[in-house]
């Protein structure tokens, strides 16, 4: 049987077997948090004024490289702006392309934008946001910029790795 051991570093496994000849990089778990933050909606080159939306909402939990995150951002005012839409203002910087081989993305949950809607609406329209660059993510939809018009409602959820851990 493993032992686990506890210390001021962390929690290790390290008495425990690695199954099938897998190896392992650390079997300490060094890393636990879990908080609120902010996120920025940015409208092709604009960062939306967060104090002019409804509803601004961040969550997320971290556990060692893994963060669980969930966010929401809603405006009834129309939004002028046009553009590829992107969220930004990330609570950690996390791994791009040369994480795993593969860009990161999480489920584009429910997004809203000048009359269009993608996501958990019930028509097959999927979305998610996906990590291009180290400040902000991308919107991939059906449609996946604003006009200029209307309103505009997003959230997204998911897991990814934290960016050098």
């Amino acid at each position: 049987m493993a032992s686990v051991s506890y210390g001021v570093t962390g929690i290790s496994w390290a008495d425990s077997q690695t199954p099938g000849g897998a190896t392992t990089s650390s079997e300490l778990l060094d890393h636990y948090e879990e908080g609120s933050w902010t996120p920025s909606m940015i409208i092709g080159s604009t960062t939306i004024n967060n104090a002019t939306a409804n509803n601004v909402y961040g969550y997320y939990l971290r556990i060692g490289a893994l963060l669980q995150i969930a966010f929401y951002w809603y405006r009834a005012a129309s939004v002028t702006e046009s553009g590829a839409i992107f969220v930004g203002n990330w609570p950690f910087s996390v791994g791009g392309a040369g994480t795993a081989g593969a860009y990161q993305s999480i489920t584009g949950g429910y997004v809203g934008h000048s009359d269009a809607q993608y996501g958990d609406t019930g028509g097959g329209k999927g979305s998610r946001w996906q990590h291009n660059s180290s400040s902000r993510w991308n919107l991939y939809a059906e449609d996946s910029s604003h006009d200029g018009a209307g309103t505009l409602e997003a959230h997204g959820y998911g897991t990814m790795r934290i960016d050098g851990y």
